[in-house]
C-alpha cells in the first residue's frame, strides 16, 4: 500500500526536468563563463556571514557551538521526532506503511548521497576559511570546542543535501505541515557551516542542488519509491502481525 501520494508509474517529463536542471546547474558552475558569477556570489555571501562574527563574544560562541558535531546530533533528533510524529500521531492504520516510507527515505537518501559524492561530485575544493585571508576562524577563537570551520574537500555540501532531501521527501509523503517544519530545520542547520566557513554557498546550492534534484527525480518520478516501500512493508508484515 502506498499512502496518499500514489504516483507509482513513470513521470518522464518530471524526471527529465529534474535531471536536466541538475546537469545545467552543475555545468554552469563547473565550466564556462558563469563560474565567475558563482565565485563572486560565494565570496560576497561568505564575507557578509563571516564578518558578522565581529558582533561579539556571545555571537561567536553561539556559532562555535553550532559548528560542533553534537549540534548535528540535535538536527538528527529533531528530524527523527518529525518522522515519529508522521508515523504515529495520526491514523494508526497507516503506521506500517509510514514506517516503511520512513525507512525508504533514510536509507535511499544516505545511499544515493554517498554514491553521487564519491563519483560525479568527487572534487577537491578548499573551504572559504582556507582560501580567503583574514577570515575569522572559530576554531582559533574557541580551541577547546571541537568544531568544523574548514575543509579541503568541502564540495558538495552533503550536510545540507541530506537536510533538504529530508524536507522534500517528508513534504511529498507527509504533506505541507511536515514539509514546512522540515524546511525550517534545513535552513537553520545549514547556516552554521556557511557562517563558520566550512562551506561555500555553492557547495550547497550547486553541489547539493545537483544531488538533490537527481536523487529526488529518480526516486519520485519513477516506480522506485513504490516498489521499495512495498518491499519494505512486506518485510515488516511478520513483525506487525506478531505484535498486534
Amino acid at each position: 500500500m502506498i499512502e496518499e501520494n500514489d504516483g507509482c508509474g513513470w513521470n518522464i517529463s518530471w524526471l527529465i526536468t529534474c535531471q536536466l536542471s541538475a546537469v545545467v546547474l552543475y555545468l554552469s558552475w563547473l565550466v564556462g563563463p558563469f563560474r565567475t558569477y558563482w565565485d563572486q556570489l560565494d565570496r560576497a555571501v561568505f564575507l557578509i556571514l563571516n564578518t558578522s562574527l565581529d558582533a561579539g563574544r556571545g555571537w561567536q560562541l553561539f556559532w562555535a557551538v553550532a559548528n560542533n558535531r553534537l549540534f548535528d546530533l540535535v538536527a538528527g533528533i529533531l528530524m527523527l521526532t518529525i518522522f515519529l510524529r508522521y508515523i504515529f500521531a495520526e491514523n494508526q492504520k497507516f503506521v506500517q506503511n509510514r514506517t516503511a516510507i520512513t525507512i525508504f527515505i533514510l536509507f535511499y537518501s544516505l545511499a544515493a548521497t554517498l554514491i553521487l559524492k564519491s563519483t560525479v561530485c568527487n572534487l577537491d575544493r578548499l573551504s572559504p576559511t582556507l582560501t580567503i585571508e583574514n577570515s575569522i576562524r572559530l576554531s582559533e577563537l574557541f580551541p577547546s570546542i571541537p568544531l568544523k570551520d574548514a575543509s579541503s574537500v568541502c564540495f558538495p555540501g552533503d550536510h545540507a543535501t541530506v537536510l533538504f532531501l529530508f524536507t522534500a521527501f517528508i513534504w511529498y509523503f507527509g504533506g505541507k505541515k511536515y514539509g514546512i517544519a522540515g524546511l525550517f530545520l534545513s535552513i537553520l542547520f545549514s547556516l552554521p557551516r556557511l557562517v563558520g566557513g566550512g562551506h561555500w554557498l555553492t557547495d550547497d546550492l550547486v553541489g547539493g542542488g545537483f544531488m538533490f534534484l537527481t536523487i529526488v527525480g529518480w526516486a519520485l518520478a519513477t516506480p522506485l519509491h513504490c516498489r521499495a516501500i512495498c518491499w519494505i512493508e512486506d518485510r515488516l508484515a511478520p513483525f506487525w502481525k506478531n505484535h498486534q
